[in-house]
């Protein structure tokens, strides 16, 4: 789900003021309006009939009753549910037929773009430690697994979509890439990575690293950052339709 998005989005459209009337309904859903059609959602659903809450944290999509679109800590007694099949049964639920549902998760794992073939263990160990280390931060500590490039498979087996339609789209890294627009977009890519890297030292240091092994993993993958080509960060995007 530019750089990523602290929130995942549901979108519902409308011509009309439907979704004006839903947005009020619903405060702490986005309704996005534009494209001529129904809208999807079933709206006689009062506030308190509507519990989805969604946010991407780490790559996860969170479902909560909680009020705030951000995930609440999982020791709190209002826990999120992190279970993607769940999620999709309750947006399932409340979408009408033929109602899409789209998501776009950045994959967390390190990557080149497929037209170098290189690998990534031997040409970024740097980005490779680096995610490493913070997938297994994210699991001991929230929870928190790889599930980029699962939705397809999930929605399938939901038994209440169709017409599943996955694709990748690769961000490159840097401004090693030979389209002036794709190199300014690596540029300032890059530079969104670098602060999320200095976001997540706190998970890393509560994960069990030290400080300084905090800033050992967080300078080898910002030197392979910013001086290895062809590095790329992978969004999976997939769509379906309600049944």
């Amino acid at each position: 789900m530019s750089s990523p998005s602290p929130e995942s989005e549901v979108h519902t459209y409308d011509s009309d003021e439907e979704s004006i009337d839903v947005s009020r309904q619903m405060m702490d859903v986005l309704i996005n309006s534009g494209i001529p059609d129904a809208c999807p959602l079933l709206t006689e659903l009062t506030p308190e009939q509507f519990p989805l809450h969604f946010s991407e944290r780490g790559g996860r999509l969170f479902h909560s009753h909680h009020s705030s679109p951000y995930p609440l800590p999982v020791d709190t007694p209002e826990q999120e549910v992190l279970d993607y099949a769940a999620v999709l049964q309750e947006v399932g639920r409340v979408l009408r037929s033929n109602g899409l549902f789209v998501s776009y998760e950045w994959g967390r794992y390190p990557a080149f773009h497929p037209v170098m073939g290189f690998n990534p263990s031997e040409h970024a160990p740097g980005v490779c430690g680096f995610f490493d280390a913070l997938t297994h931060a994210l699991d001991v500590c929230r929870g928190i697994q790889p599930v980029a490039g699962t939705l397809p498979a999930l929605l399938a087996e939901a038994g209440c979509y169709c017409n599943v339609t996955a694709r990748l789209y690769y961000m490159p890294i840097g401004p090693w890439h030979g389209d002036p627009r794709m190199k300014e977009l690596g540029q300032a890519f890059r530079a969104t990575l670098v602060r999320y890297a200095d976001s997540v030292k706190p998970l890393l240091i509560e994960a069990g690293w030290t400080e300084g092994q905090v800033a050992a993993i967080i300078a080898a993958y910002l030197h392979d950052l910013r001086t290895v080509s062809g590095l790329v960060a992978v969004l999976h995007t997939v769509h379906a339709q309600r049944i």
